[in-house]
Formats: structure tokens, sequence, C-alpha cells
């Protein structure tokens, strides 16, 4: 009769089977494991050739965060950037302060796209300007030393081109009425900066309840924008605020005494036989005997 016991090797030999083939699959499982991170790292530092981002740094002076983003988007589509190369791009051309931003913004958000990137791109840094606020920095451009007035105006042109492009012609008609109105009311800025008005109804919806304005007669109106302006004026030469240094009146009269001065010293010299002292190279008036008899 068998022992009970025969078959006990038999099964640890099933067991230790088993255990070996669990022990080839958990190592494929691992290997396949690190096949996948190793190629994730390599797409993550893949970077697309050929293709080079501007570099933005909001503390350099003259950055303008919409012609970048402009530049931008334009690169980014024409090659279809997305995913690892996209985030590798971004990456090595965000400086200063966007550099850490664009950091904390992968791990709030890793598969970030590129319409999502902008976005928020334009919340932090103010990329998405509006026709309304690009009218207003053209007004505020100052001629280069140097520049011609045709250069300067053809610069203002192409600043203007490049921002309304993609504008169409009612929105930019809508962009000219926003800006003028912001000159009688400080808070439509937040209306007039805040996004582009495609039609008139879209327009006039916005406005319609706006607060109205004090009712003030055109002359008084008028009187107080000439004294809002003049109060802006400083004059050059004396410092004071109010006009302008050509009708400066210490300027003006300090310039007549120097001409006056310049007068009598240039004035020429008159015969001695017109006065008494017969002393030629002074006139009467200016005689030291003629002072001393009178």
């Amino acid at each position: 009769m068998d022992s009970p016991d025969e078959g006990l090797p038999t099964v640890a030999n099933c067991d230790s089977n088993s255990i070996s083939q669990m022990n080839l699959t958990v190592g494929q499982s691992v290997a396949i494991i690190r096949e996948i991170i190793k190629s994730f790292m390599q797409n993550s530092n893949a970077k697309p050739q050929n293709v080079c981002l501007p570099r933005f740094n909001p503390e350099v002076e003259g950055t303008d965060p919409a012609v970048w983003c402009a530049t931008a988007n334009q690169i980014v589509e024409d090659n279809s950037l997305e995913g690892s190369a996209l985030y590798s791009i971004l990456a090595d051309n965000l400086k200063g302060s966007a550099a850490p931003w664009f950091r904390k913004v992968l791990i709030d958000e890793p598969a970030i796209t590129w319409p999502r990137f902008k976005e928020i791109f334009a919340m932090r840094f103010g990329g998405n300007e509006t026709g309304t606020g690009a009218l207003t920095k053209m007004m505020m451009e100052q001629p280069l030393e140097d520049e011609s007035l045709s250069a300067f105006g053809l610069r203002l042109r192409n600043f203007l081109k490049m921002r309304w492009q993609h504008l169409a012609i009612d929105e930019i008609i809508n962009a000219c009425v926003l800006a003028r109105l912001v000159l009688e009311d400080e808070h439509i800025k937040e209306i007039a900066f805040a996004k582009n008005f495609k039609t008139e109804e879209e327009l006039m919806n916005e406005i319609r309840d706006l607060p109205q304005m004090p009712s003030v007669s055109s002359g008084s109106s008028r009187t107080e924008r000439h004294k809002s302006s003049r109060s802006r004026i400083r004059c050059f030469y004396c410092g004071m605020i109010g006009h302008k240094m050509a009708v400066c009146r210490k300027r003006m009269k300090l310039t007549r005494q120097k001409n006056k001065q310049k007068s009598e010293e240039y004035r020429p010299n008159v015969s001695s036989s017109y006065f008494t002292c017969l002393v030629e190279g002074h006139n009467e008036t200016n005689c030291p005997w003629f002072r001393r008899t009178s």
C-alpha cells in the first residue's frame, strides 16, 4: 500500500514550477515597464529639429507678450507641435519669471494643449491684446531718436497692421469707438481691454447699461478739457506747470533783457563833435562828464 506522503514531492514540484512561471511573468512585466519609461524619457528629451521659438522674458524691457504669443502660435501650428515636443521647446524659451511659472503649469496640467497654454499665458502675462488695447498702445508710442516723421508713421502703421490683421472691419470699428469712450469714462477700460466685439449689436448690449455721463454744457465741458490738458503741460525752461516753454514769460523777459543789452553793446560809435567832452567811444547818455554836470 502506497504511503500517503508519496504524492507530496509531486505537489512540491508543481508549486515550484508555478512560482518560476510567476517570477518569469513579473520579470517580463518589469522589463516592459522599463522599456516604456525609457521610451517616454527619450521622447520627453527629444526636441523638434530645425524648430525654434523666440525667447520670452517678461523682465526684459520692451518684451511684448502679444507679439510673442502670435509668433509662437504661428510656429507651433505650422510644425504641429504637441506633447513632449511642445513642452520641451516651451521650457527652453520661457525665461525669467516665466520659467518657474511654466513648470508649475505642467505640474497642475501635465497634458496641457497649445490652445489651453495660450489661454493661461494671456491671463498671466496679458498676451491676449484687444483691438482697443493695440490702438491705445499705438497712441502712446513716441518717435525714436533721429527718426523721421515718415519712418515714425510707417512704424505705427506696421504696429497696427500686425495686431489687427486677424480682425474683421466691424471689430476694428468697435475698437476705435471703445478707445474714444475710454477718454470719457475710465471704467470702460474693463470692457475695452477684455475682448473684441464682433458686431454692433454685441457692442451695444455691453455698453447700454453703463451709467449716464454727467450732463454739462458744451462750453463748460470744453473749458474743463482745456484746463485738464493745460494741467498736464510742463515748461522745460522754468519747470512750472500750465504753459509751454515757447510762451514762458520768464524766458521772454530774460530774452528781451539780453537783446537790449546786446543792442547797447554793439551800437556804433557816434561822432564826438555832437557831445560836450569831445571824447570818442561813447554817446551823450554814457558820457561821464555829462553825468557829473547834470
